[in-house]
């Protein structure tokens, strides 16, 4: 593998080297770090819905195959069977975050607090 010398200002430097790990090198920091998917804050996503309900459904109906996964299809049977139905949206919803290992950043704790292992939080 060849090297390559480059120069960078102090500022970047510094920058690189706070993300730097024990033991690694900059090299391994510059390849973990723009390989890494770009994550923004839970935070950034807050909000009230400004779209249409057409495009709501649109973009619900768009992701169809999510709901029949097996986290939102065993959250609705488990709930509606214990007489607790939450709706068909919240179940697909909090699926969606245990899948992908996430928290959901919600107002509505009522529901998302019976689903166990859902980290949740409110907003």
């Amino acid at each position: 593998m060849g090297h390559r010398t480059i120069t960078i200002s102090d500022e970047a430097y510094m920058i690189l080297s706070s993300l730097k790990r024990e033991k690694e090198s900059f090299t391994d920091v510059i390849k973990r770090v723009f390989n890494e998917p770009r994550r923004r804050p839970l935070a950034a996503f807050t909000g009230g819905w400004q779209g249409s309900e057409e495009e709501l459904e649109r973009i619900f109906g768009g992701i169809e195959e999510l709901w029949k996964t097996y986290e939102a299809g065993s959250i609705a049977a488990d709930l509606g069977s214990q007489g607790e139905p939450i709706g068909a949206r919240d179940p697909m919803i909090a699926g969606i975050a245990m899948r992908y290992g996430e928290a959901l950043l919600t107002q509505n704790t009522r529901h998302f607090s019976r689903i166990p292992l859902l980290r949740h939080e409110e907003w």
